[in-house]
C-alpha cells in the first residue's frame, strides 16, 4: 500500500515537472522571437558578433538592435532575477526599447525613459497589492551615426570597452540601475565618442566576468575578460565571438 502511494506521488511529480519544463521551454521560444535575430545583427552590423549563452532555459539577459535613418541603436541588458522572473523583465525591456527608439535619438534619453517607465509599471503592484517591488536592470545603450561616425553611450551600472590603436579603454556608465524606485531624480549621462577606422567597441553583461571555473574554480573577473578581448584582436570581429566562447569554456 505504501509502495503504491509512493509510486503515485512519483508519477504526479514527474508529470508536474514535465508540464513546468514544457511551459518554460515554450517561453524560451517566445523570448527568442521577441529579441532581434542574429541575421538582423549581421545585416545592420556586418562586422560584429553575438555571444549569448543563457545559464537557464530562459534568461534575464537580452540584446537589442534597430536602425532608424542613419543611426544604429544597440542595447545590452541584464535584468534582476534569473530564469523566469528575469525573462519577464527582458520582455518588458525589449518592448520599451522598441517604442522609444522610434522617437528618441539620444542614448541617455532612452535610459531616462526606460527608468521612468519601469518605475511606473512596477509601482502599480506596490499600490494594488501593498507590496514593494525592487526590480530593474543594468543596461547599456549605444547609438552609432553612420554619417558622422559618432558613437553615443549611456550605461546604467554597466561599462563599454573600446579598442583603439591596440589600446583598450573602459567607458563607465552611471552607478545606478534603471527601474528601482528609490526616490532619486538622477538622469543618465551621455558619452559622445568620435569613432575612427579600425576602432572596436564591446557591450556586455556580467555573465562572462562572473563565471566560475578553471582548475581552482575561481571567478573569471573583469581583468581576465579584458585580457581575453585583447588576445583575440588579431581576429576579425566575426571570429572573435568563437574565440571568447572557447576561452570561457576553458
Amino acid at each position: 500500500m505504501m509502495m503504491e502511494r509512493l509510486e503515485r506521488q512519483q508519477e504526479e511529480l514527474e508529470d508536474k515537472n514535465k508540464n513546468i519544463l514544457d511551459s518554460i521551454t515554450y517561453a524560451k521560444r517566445i523570448q527568442m522571437a521577441i529579441m532581434p535575430a542574429r541575421a538582423k545583427f549581421r545585416h545592420i552590423l556586418p562586422s560584429s558578433f553575438l555571444l549569448y549563452m543563457p545559464k537557464d532555459i530562459v534568461s534575464g539577459d537580452f540584446f537589442w538592435i534597430s536602425e532608424v535613418d542613419s543611426k544604429i541603436f544597440i542595447g545590452c541588458a541584464d535584468c534582476t532575477g534569473h530564469g523566469v522572473p528575469g525573462a519577464f523583465m527582458s520582455i518588458i525591456g525589449n518592448n520599451l526599447l522598441r517604442s522609444i527608439t522610434k522617437s528618441s535619438h539620444r542614448a541617455s534619453e532612452i535610459l531616462d525613459y526606460i527608468n521612468k517607465s519601469l518605475i511606473e509599471l512596477l509601482s502599480k503592484n506596490e499600490l494594488e497589492n501593498n507590496s514593494s517591488v525592487n526590480d530593474g536592470m543594468d543596461i547599456s545603450i549605444c547609438i552609432f551615426d553612420k554619417n558622422t561616425c559618432v558613437l553615443e553611450f549611456a550605461g546604467a551600472l554597466t561599462r563599454m570597452l573600446i579598442v583603439h590603436d591596440h589600446q583598450l579603454m573602459t567607458i563607465r556608465g552611471d552607478k545606478f540601475p534603471v527601474g528601482l524606485n528609490n526616490d532619486r531624480n538622477d538622469t543618465y549621462s551621455n558619452v559622445v565618442i568620435r569613432v575612427l577606422p579600425n576602432d572596436r567597441f564591446y557591450l556586455f553583461t556580467d555573465g562572462y566576468v562572473d563565471q566560475f571555473g578553471g582548475e581552482k574554480g575561481k571567478k573569471l573577473k573583469f581583468k581576465k575578460f579584458k585580457e581575453n578581448i585583447l588576445t583575440c584582436q588579431h581576429l576579425p570581429l566575426i571570429k572573435q565571438g568563437n574565440e571568447l566562447k572557447k576561452q570561457l569554456q576553458q
